[in-house]
């Protein structure tokens, strides 16, 4: 991607333990390549694994979601 160090890896073979290992571990997210949506993601806290719970689930975010794609995209014309 350009900056870094260099490490980046794919999200469907990086299991999120291993994403952050450590409370405070933060990491750049590239969601879309072509639009280059860059979101940085912080794990804030980590909690005991509860029976019957289906995970993964969003426990926070901040600001809006954003409209990903709207269609037609005057871009695309």
């Amino acid at each position: 991607m350009g900056e870094g160090d260099g490490e980046a890896r794919s999200v469907k073979r990086t299991r999120i333990n291993e994403a952050f290992p450590l409370v405070g571990t933060k990491l750049r997210f590239l969601f879309d390549y072509g639009d280059e949506w860059v979101f940085l993601v912080e794990l804030l806290s980590r909690k005991p694994m509860e029976p019957k719970v289906r995970l993964p689930r969003l426990l926070n975010s901040v600001r809006e979601a954003p409209v990903q794609y709207e269609y037609p995209d005057p871009e695309d014309e």
